[in-house]
């Protein structure tokens, strides 16, 4: 499964594409969006239609910045983008590892690692706590609001006083 988001290095990216046209930037971009959420066809007119209409020129010079690799189940060939196969190597290991340490904090915490079955928790969780609470007493945060709110009315009182009795 891919991410619906890639990491976008600007400056690399600004520094190599700087001889591209525009219209190959625009291509190469599309072509790489594509790549993100898997790999793209060893085919030019796929690829073109992937790219809205990129000429072959355009594709010379992109096709130069692509590898072709063999899919070993099927054998059909896909190209790949070395860097953005390495990004998204590194994404999934920190996704991984993300999730790995989430399963062990629910399993510290609610008793099971299962992802699927944590929103069931919280959300029992959270009406039990919910279920506890006596709310027509203030909440703790509410009334220091107000406590304070308070002490600044009394002290704008004093001073006006204070501003009265002394003009």
């Amino acid at each position: 499964m891919s991410l619906p988001w890639m990491p976008l290095y600007v400056n690399d990216l600004m520094l190599s594409t700087a001889g591209m046209t525009n219209a190959c930037f625009g291509a190469y971009m599309r072509l790489l969006c594509y790549a993100w959420a898997g790999a793209l066809p060893n085919d030019y007119d796929l690829c073109a239609r992937i790219a809205h209409g990129m000429t072959k020129a355009d594709w010379a010079v992109i096709r130069k910045r692509l590898e072709l690799v063999r899919d070993e189940a099927t054998g059909e060939e896909r190209l790949v983008h070395p860097r953005m196969e390495a990004e998204r190597q590194r994404a999934d290991h920190v996704r991984s590892a993300r999730r790995a340490a989430a399963a062990k904090t629910n399993q510290a915490r609610w008793g099971t690692p299962i992802a699927g079955r944590i929103g069931e928790r919280v959300a029992d969780r959270s009406g039990e706590r919910v279920g506890e609470r006596s709310y027509p007493h203030p909440q703790p945060h509410t009334q220091k609001k107000t406590d304070r709110t308070q002490d600044a009315i009394d002290q704008v009182e004093q001073l006006r006083r204070k501003g009265a009795a002394n003009g």
